[in-house]
Order: C-alpha cells, then sequence, then structure tokens
C-alpha cells in the first residue's frame, strides 16, 4: 500500500479528504494527519509516509518550510500541495522546494480530484516498480486483519474466552492493553443509517464514524464497530474522582454527537454501564451498556442513557395480569360492539401501562403483535379481503418489528385503529341512513345501559314513532328486539369467558332482575343461562 499524510490546519478539509476518495480501494493508506508543519515533521520521523498531501498556510510550520524539510531529510517522499485560487504565488514557491503536483480545495468535491490521485497513484507506482497485485494483496491483508481484530474485540466483550492464556495471545497479536483500574463500557447507536444501503455506502459511513472516533478519542482503552449502526467503546478512568470521570465520558458523548451529526446526518444514542474495576467484568458492563440502550426504546434517540435509570427487576407479575384472558376478553366486548371510546380509553391504559414499567424491547412488540392479530381475528368477517386493513400475519411482524421506539409503535397503533373506526363507520353509514346507522352505534356502545326509543330519539332530533318504523324497515326488525339480542349475544359470550354469578352477567348485559334475564334468555336460546353455560 502507498503511503499517504494529510497536512491541513481545517478539520473538516482533512475529513473531506479521508472521506470523498475509496484510498484503500485505490492502493492508499492513510497512516496520518497533522494540523501543521511541525506536527507533520514529528510523524513522518516515526512513520515515514510516501506522499505527503499538504495545506501551504497553516500556524506554527506552514507547507513551505515542511516541504523544505522533507526534502531535505526525506527526498523519497512525494509531496502534492493543497491550495486555494489566490494561493498561486506560494503553488510556485512550493514547486521550488520539491512540490510535484497540487490540487485546488475548490476540486475536492468533484472527479478532478480522484483523476489527479489516481495519475499520482500511477506515477508513484511507475517511479518505484510496484506491482498492482502487491497494492492489492496488502489491502485485503489489512481488511482480514481489521475484521479479525473486530472479531476477537466482539468475543472478548461478550465473555466468550475460557482460556486466560488464548485472551492474553490475543491481546497481544492485536496490540491491546487492558490494564487494572476503573472502567465503564458505552455502546452507541447511529439513529437513521440505512442498513439497506448500498455495501459501499455502508463501508463510508463506518469509515467515517471510525475516523471520527479516531480523531477525538483520548481515553485508555478501545473501541471497535460492533454492527453496521453500533459502536462500543471501553474507557479507563484516568480523572482523579468519579465524577470528573463521567463529566469528562459526557464530554466526550457530545463532541461525538455533534461530529457524527455534522458529517453523516445522524443521532446518536449511548448507553453507559456502571464503573466497574474488574478485568474479569468487561462481559458485564458489555451487557449493562447495551441494557442502558432499553430506555432509548422509551425517550427515543439522541440522548445518552445510564444502566443505574433502569428498573433493576421487570414486573412480570403486573405483565401476566395485562395479558390475562379476562383483559383480552374484554378487547373482544369492545370490538364486537363497535366500541370505539372504550377501544381508545384500552389503548391509552395500554400505552401508560408499558411506559410504566418499561419491559425490554422483544416483550413490548410480542404484547403488541399479540394485539394485532386479536383484532385481526374479530375483524376478518367484516373486513373485505383486499381491504389494506387486513394486513397477513406477515405484515403484521414486519410493521411491528420495524419500529425502533415505543412513540413509533404507538403512533402505528393509533392511526390503524383511528382507520379501522372510520372504516367501520363508514360502513354503518353506507349501509344504514344516517340516523339509523347513529342509533346503532348509540345502542352497540350502551346496550348494557337503560336504552329507550325516546332517549335515542331526542339525541338524533327525530320523532319516536318515525324513527321506530325507519329502524324496522331498514334493520328487518323492532328497536327492541334489536337490543335484546345484542343483550343475549354478550351473555352467551359472557357465560362461556367470564367467572361471573348469573345475576352478574345479567348485570352486565343491562337486566337487573336476574329472574326476568333468565326468561328472556331462554325464550331466545331454547335453554337457562346456566345451561348454556355447562352445556351450549
Amino acid at each position: 500500500m502507498i503511503k499517504l499524510m494529510i497536512v491541513d490546519d481545517e478539520p473538516l478539509i482533512r475529513m473531506a479528504i479521508k472521506n470523498l476518495f475509496d484510498w484503500e480501494e485505490n492502493g492508499f493508506e492513510i497512516t496520518g494527519e497533522a494540523s501543521n508543519g511541525e506536527t507533520a515533521l514529528a510523524l513522518i520521523e516515526k512513520v515515514p509516509p510516501d506522499i505527503i498531501m499538504t495545506d501551504i498556510k497553516m500556524p506554527r510550520m506552514d507547507g513551505i518550510e515542511l516541504i523544505s524539510h522533507v526534502r531535505e531529510k526525506f527526498p523519497q517522499i512525494v509531496v502534492v500541495v493543497l491550495s486555494s485560487y489566490n494561493d498561486y504565488e506560494y503553488v510556485r514557491e512550493a514547486f521550488v522546494y520539491g512540490a510535484v503536483d497540487y490540487i485546488l480545495k475548490s476540486d475536492l468535491d468533484n472527479d478532478n480530484f480522484a483523476k489527479v490521485i489516481c495519475k499520482l497513484r500511477d506515477k508513484y507506482i511507475a517511479d518505484n516498480d510496484i506491482k498492482v497485485d502487491t497494492l492489492k494483496k496488502e489491502k485485503q491483508i489489512k481488511r482480514d486483519i481489521e475484521y479479525l481484530r473486530e472479531e476477537f474485540l466482539r468475543r472478548m466483550v461478550k465473555g466468550q474466552f475460557s482460556d486466560q492464556a488464548d485472551l492474553e495471545h490475543a491481546l497481544a497479536v492485536y496490540e491491546l492493553h487492558l490494564r487494572e483500574g476503573s472502567y465503564l463500557m458505552c455502546n452507541v447507536v447511529l439513529d437513521y443509517v440505512d442498513t439497506e444501503a448500498s455495501e459501499a455506502d455502508l463501508v463510508a459511513q463506518r469509515s467515517t464514524a471510525l475516523d471520527v472516533l479516531h480523531e477525538i478519542f483520548t481515553f485508555d482503552g478501545f473501541y471497535f464497530n460492533d454492527s453496521p449502526n453500533r459502536y462500543t467503546m471501553l474507557l479507563y478512568m484516568s480523572s482523579p474522582s468519579e465524577s470528573q470521570f463521567m463529566q469528562d465520558v459526557y464530554a466526550f458523548l457530545n463532541l461525538l454527537k455533534n461530529n457524527l451529526s455534522r458529517y453523516l446526518n445522524v443521532e446518536v444514542t449511548a448507553g453507559l454501564s456502571k464503573i466497574l474495576s474488574k478485568q474479569e467484568k468487561i462481559p458485564e458492563a458489555y451487557r449493562q451498556a447495551w441494557e442502558a440502550l432499553r430506555n432509548h426504546f422509551y425517550e427515543g434517540p439522541g440522548k445518552t442513557y445510564h444502566y443505574s435509570d433502569l428498573p433493576q427487576e421487570e414486573d412480570e407479575e403486573a405483565l401476566r395480569r395485562f395479558n390475562e384472558r379476562e383483559n383480552i376478553q374484554r378487547v373482544k366486548e369492545y370490538l364486537s360492539r363497535k366500541d370505539w371510546d372504550s377501544i381508545d380509553a384500552y389503548i391509552a391504559e395500554f400505552q401508560t401501562f408499558l411506559r410504566a414499567h418499561r419491559y425490554e424491547e422483544r416483550k413490548v412488540k410480542e404484547l403488541l403483535i399479540n394485539f394485532f392479530l386479536l383484532v385481526q381475528s374479530e375483524m376478518i368477517g367484516q373486513i373485505s379481503a383486499d381491504n389494506a386493513l387486513l394486513y397477513t400475519n406477515d405484515k403484521i411482524y414486519a410493521k411491528i418489528m420495524g419500529c425502533s421506539t415505543l412513540k413509533e409503535l404507538e403512533s402505528f397503533m393509533n392511526d390503524y385503529i383511528t382507520h379501522l373506526k372510520d372504516y367501520c363507520r363508514q360502513m354503518t353509514r353506507d349501509r344504514y341512513s344516517r340516523p339509523i346507522s347513529e342509533t346503532i352505534e348509540y345502542i352497540n356502545r350502551y346496550f348494557n345501559q337503560d336504552i329507550t326509543l325516546t332517549t335515542i330519539s331526542e339525541k338524533i332530533n327525530m320523532n319516536p314513532s318515525y324513527l321506530s318504523r325507519l329502524f324496522l324497515q331498514e334493520t328487518g326488525m323492532h328497536f327492541i328486539d334489536y337490543i335484546t339480542n345484542l343483550r343475549i349475544e354478550k351473555a352467551k359470550i359472557y357465560l362461556k369467558q367470564k367467572d361471573c354469578t348469573m345475576q352478574e352477567i345479567g348485570e352486565m348485559v343491562g337486566y337487573a332482575n336476574p329472574k326476568y334475564f333468565s326468561q328472556i334468555f331462554k325464550k331466545i336460546v331454547g335453554m337457562s343461562p346456566g345451561q348454556y353455560r355447562n352445556h351450549g
């Protein structure tokens, strides 16, 4: 690989140069960068590059002086000048001291930059008799080593090394040093990264994120790319106190968020473990840091969450109670009678429950999937097969699993119920006239209360006798028969699924007198409520 050093006092220019061209793919390795000639010379002494790309106007030591020193001490190094339109006098002087080419900063974002670099590479290869195959092999070896290093770190932080000797050997191979002392683990998620982007785009995003980390990571420890949009870090404490250490950590994370937001247009969410001190606790710290990100699901992206802020135990008993048959039956009842006010109240109760208990994301999504399957099963006979509201099980799963926050899930849930509500109301309006559809909606909602024709006629501003005739004409049933049949149908459901007395069941469907309830039930069903419960 051809080793390249970038020297410019503007961090944005250095970042742009590193990310607007696929250096590795074209045979280059960026081995260093500096903000002035003095720092660059010190780095050159340690790791001499093959090519230096340098700005001219810089503090402490400018590009002209740097080129002069390089030509005197390292005559084999090729120098390329970065210049602005008004730098021609300086560029001419740079050529006098040994620069071989120049690049206008205004060309950094177009094809001319790539052409100059490729021309420079080809000339360097020809002048130094370097084989292209050799460059490709070096590039692949570097990638393989980086992949193996990240794979090792993933295994190490997850506690997958049982042999201490193997662990220490691998640490030595990858030049990683674990020392005694306090530390914490930090896991970072980049939100709004398109994980389905092309391989080239994902590589570029990853490269930029790692470049930013390399630029600002000043802690003892290490960092690595855990998955396409997730990064893991171990930060050793060097501050005199834990409070100062945490201030340093938060300052670092703010800087990281600002830089990644600027370069990648992403939100950065971080999860922090507790401060631990034993090396063997690294897997525990790693788990805590990911657990801390559970709050990301509830509170949204762009924040830093600490493991200590989580409820330490999930209330499994509350979850079991919420999921028990009686609660599920309640939803079925609301859906069957199109009681949308009760459905809305249940959803609000559901969402409040989830926010109060903060269960892990997987459990919340399982609850939501079960809720939608229940709704679909109840409505399947009432929605046409080609209606967009009728999701397949796979689509329900994909929709819910695709939500990254509870807010997104709530929005999906609320939108779906709103559309379902509108659809059902429209179906009733399409089938009946406005007065009758309003009457039916009222009966379905308040069937267990004392409903009279007079009560409803006053609400819809219609003569009771005319409403009675219109109801019979459109539904084929008398008003009182419609209410009675609805109540008995509800009673049949309750008798099978509720452990209540006959009197309680009667009251639930609007009959305060248990004897009268039993008579009406037997008249319509052909057997008593008790017989229906035992044998129906």
